[in-house]
């Protein structure tokens, strides 16, 4: 018979980025995988970024 070891640590760094970035609304604007924000159109959206140890932060954009 198997045993399943059901873990729930993170993932080693080396596997996933430091962080990611999303953007609510790519209409307004877009994120880079280096977290560059390019504006594309009037409005605001949100940026979030998550970090590869569960900790996460938005921040709202205004693009007039």
């Amino acid at each position: 018979m198997r045993k399943v070891i059901k873990s729930k640590s993170l993932m080693p760094s080396r596997h996933v980025p430091t962080l990611r970035y999303r953007t609510s609304d790519k209409n307004i604007a877009t994120v880079s995988k280096s977290g560059k924000i390019t504006a594309k159109g009037a409005g605001t959206c949100i940026i979030y970024v998550f970090a590869h140890n569960g900790v996460s932060k938005n921040i709202e954009v205004t693009v007039k």
